[in-house]
């Protein structure tokens, strides 16, 4: 199965709008973007060089989101994990806050680390 994404300005803002913006993050302390925008409307300009800066809830470490890792998430997501799931979840225009907190978490990590629950602070698996 293939599948094509549209990976416009504002598809990548929304996913990253609900990763940070959602009680799906319960992993993270802090994110903090680093950068500038031309375009206003784009809450989260990663697609022009800007990056994040994120703090783990659960320990003392770092790590730094850009464009290309977020690209490298979503390859992962959509190339092995989302065999797995529902067949409406393959839908990128049906992306929710889970799907896009697994995005992030394969940028980062390579592997979902940090499972999502129905809780705020989750469940770890580390």
């Amino acid at each position: 199965m293939s599948v094509r994404l549209n990976l416009s300005e504002e598809v990548i803002d929304n996913i990253l709008y609900l990763a940070f913006c959602s009680n799906k993050r319960h992993w993270i302390k802090n994110a903090d973007f680093i950068g500038d925008s031309t375009d206003k409307d784009i809450v989260f300009p990663i697609t022009e060089g800007g990056y994040f800066v994120i703090s783990n809830r659960y320990n003392s470490e770092i790590y730094v989101l850009d464009f290309e890792s977020f690209l490298s998430g979503l390859y992962v997501l959509y190339s092995y994990d989302m065999a797995s799931r529902d067949i409406d979840d393959t839908n990128p225009f049906m992306m929710n806050a889970e799907i896009a907190d697994d995005i992030l978490q394969y940028a980062i990590f390579g592997y979902i680390r940090y499972h999502n629950t129905d809780e705020t602070e989750g469940v770890v698996y580390d």
